[in-house]
């Protein structure tokens, strides 16, 4: 964990942003052509992690035998379930920022940071946009795809964009197979990752629909009007 304060013995209202990718971190012929990470932000994680966990029962009832939701690998049965508990959603504000692989700036092309570029964006546009309230503090929780060392260097990179919102946060890496608001993410970054990579618009779409999608491509070495 690590954690600025920007006041002490202040009492803080949290917004949590769980933060999840799609695509992979090779950029060699045989990696995705595109790279693409969702952030889906919420002031009531627990109310947006209750529709899931309930179909979840739902589907353990019917025979179907899964332990959390991750897009790539699930039914297409399973799938139409989870868009459809996600559109009911009405507090969720998602966000997703993208970008072809080679277009990126050269210095963006390694994993490390590759993901402080994305998750950044992220970050930056939710306060941007005013989504977090001013007396909250921000929770971001992200999938721990980066290696430990390559984490602890995320947290002390990140720390002169934070002192710039003077706001309380809290940076954890976690498993999203441990959370629903993280396997929402996923399902997010997947859907705008499917319409990009295979032309398939349905799943985004109906996501879009419910939740007003935002997104945000990365061109060279940072991020343009999309």
């Amino acid at each position: 964990m690590w954690t600025s304060h920007s006041g002490e013995n202040a009492s803080h209202k949290s917004h949590f942003l769980f933060i999840d990718e799609s695509g992979n971190f090779d950029f060699g012929s045989s990696g995705s052509a595109h790279f693409v990470m969702a952030g889906v932000l919420t002031p009531n994680p627990l109310k947006s992690a209750l529709p899931l966990q309930a179909l979840r029962y739902r589907l353990l009832e019917q025979g179907i035998n899964l332990s959390s939701f991750h897009a790539a690998p699930d039914l297409q049965e399973v799938r139409n379930s989870v868009i459809e508990e996600i559109s009911t959603l009405s507090e969720l504000k998602a966000h997703v920022v993208f970008g072809r692989k080679d277009e990126l700036d050269p210095s963006l092309k390694n994993m490390q940071d590759l993901h402080f570029q994305f998750t950044t964006a992220l970050m930056r546009y939710h306060l941007d946009q005013g989504h977090v309230q001013e007396s909250s503090q921000l929770i971001v929780v992200i999938d721990q795809s980066l290696p430990v060392r390559a984490q602890a260097a995320f947290k002390s990179s990140i720390k002169p964009i934070i002192k710039q919102y003077q706001k309380q946060f809290q940076i954890y890496f976690q498993s999203m197979k441990t959370d629903y608001n993280g396997q929402i993410a996923d399902y997010v970054a997947w859907a705008k990752f499917k319409q990009l990579e295979r032309g398939e618009h349905r799943p985004w779409e109906a996501l879009s629909r419910s939740l007003r999608l935002t997104e945000q491509e990365i061109r060279g070495g940072g991020p343009s009007a999309s």
